[in-house]
């Protein structure tokens, strides 16, 4: 396909391009794919997808509470036989609960306000109601956060050390010291980030730690407890349904369709610009200098209805020529790239009358779930590939060769 023309490396692209095919059939573009985000942008895309990541956990998660309702604790045992990281678990409680990032570390500035002492233990306890029954559950990291100065009992304080020092002798046995986590000592603060349920942390594979449990108890039981207007924790209720599956499949349901539809746009709307961003930066690597690279540009066509241009996600322009080039990485089926190739017939004729030329970069599993869609977009392209690097070096080869002609 190359016809040994293409030569790139990490620093530098050679254009000893003798010719290359760049109307590209379904087939050969499929062929090419990647289908899932570059490894470089997994963080990126993760920050913005943490919506899609909750929805498509859904059912694991409503497992787990329709598996939970024998006693309060056991659902820390099927949180762990699923295998689901703790950080995503304590995720789908907190957008449940409508627990967002302030509320959570206004919690950890009045946790002692909040929570009394047991005189027994000496140690902060929420007290609160699961199946009818009083129940009690002692605070294992969140308290030394929240109440630094308690003092423990002499031996509770003895124990404890000796039991950080076990764990701590088992991590470096089995696991490594990098591996090892200090869970039960002091930390400072108390927020997402903390707790590693926002942006790229999501895809985190978190284990379940004193404080997730800590966490995990408040935003299940806490509209139960006798401190329940304290703290804004009013809707931490779904306790109270653990085990009943019809009710927690209505339940989970429900606010998920709610958050799903007023997230959903946004969130195809970010990634669009992460796979545009990611197009136009490597471009910029292979092109001189001297061409012009517009973001979310547009063209002035003779003919074309709308006087500000035809909008194109990137236009790349060298004195008086132009290439209007469309990006769509689609990861999940979306109707975007249908509306694509709507337009694309229409798009490519006006363009090719004004002597300019159109260019797609498209990839990703659920656009080549459409194969009518990106096969009428090959027919109505100048230039089609997909979204590696590589890719997009021929990309700018095509640029090269039109523009530079």
């Amino acid at each position: 396909f190359l016809n040994d023309s293409l030569c790139i490396s990490s620093t530098y692209f050679c254009q000893s391009i003798r010719k290359l095919s760049y109307n590209r059939i379904f087939v050969e573009l499929e062929k090419k794919a990647i289908k899932w985000w570059p490894k470089e942008l997994e963080a990126t895309v993760a920050a913005e997808s943490v919506v899609p990541q909750l929805i498509a956990t859904q059912d694991r998660f409503i497992s787990i509470l329709k598996l939970s309702g024998n006693t309060p604790e056991q659902v820390f045992d099927v949180l762990q036989a699923s295998r689901m990281s703790a950080n995503l678990f304590l995720k789908h409680l907190v957008i449940l609960a409508d627990y967002g990032g302030e509320l959570i570390k206004r919690l950890g500035r009045e946790f002692t306000d909040v929570f009394g002492i047991d005189q027994v233990t000496n140690r902060r306890v929420m007290r609160f109601v699961f199946r009818e029954r009083q129940e009690v559950y002692q605070f294992q990291t969140l308290d030394l956060i929240g109440n630094k100065t308690t003092k423990m009992p002499s031996k509770l304080y003895t124990v404890s050390v000796l039991l950080i020092f076990r764990a701590f002798l088992k991590a470096l046995l089995y696991k490594g010291f990098t591996y090892f986590r200090l869970s039960l000592l002091p930390i400072n603060g108390l927020g997402n980030t903390k707790l590693e349920i926002d942006g790229a942390s999501i895809i985190k594979v978190v284990p379940l730690s004193p404080l997730y449990k800590d966490m995990i108890m408040i935003l299940l039981h806490e509209a139960t407890s006798e401190s329940v207007n304290l703290a804004a924790l009013e809707k931490c209720e779904i306790g109270v349904l653990l085990g009943n599956e019809t009710a927690i499949d209505k339940y989970v349901r429900e606010k998920y369709l709610y958050v799903s539809r007023i997230t959903t746009g946004a969130n195809t709307n970010s990634l669009g610009q992460i796979a545009q961003t990611y197009v136009l930066e490597t471009l910029r690597g292979f092109l001189p200098e001297d061409y012009k690279l517009t973001r979310n540009g547009s063209i002035i066509l003779n003919n074309y209805d709308k006087s500000y241009g035809m909008p194109f996600d990137i236009v790349v322009q060298k004195d008086q020529k132009k290439i209007g080039i469309e990006v769509s990485f689609q990861a999940t089926t979306n109707s975007v790239i249908e509306r694509k190739s709507g337009q694309a017939e229409s798009r490519f004729k006006l363009m090719h009358e004004n002597n300019f030329w159109i260019a797609y970069v498209i990839d990703g599993a659920g656009n080549f779930q459409r194969s009518s869609a990106i096969r009428n977009i090959c027919n109505f392209s100048d230039c089609t590939v997909a979204y590696s690097k590589e890719e997009i070096a021929i990309l700018a080869t095509f640029i090269q060769e039109k523009l530079d002609a």
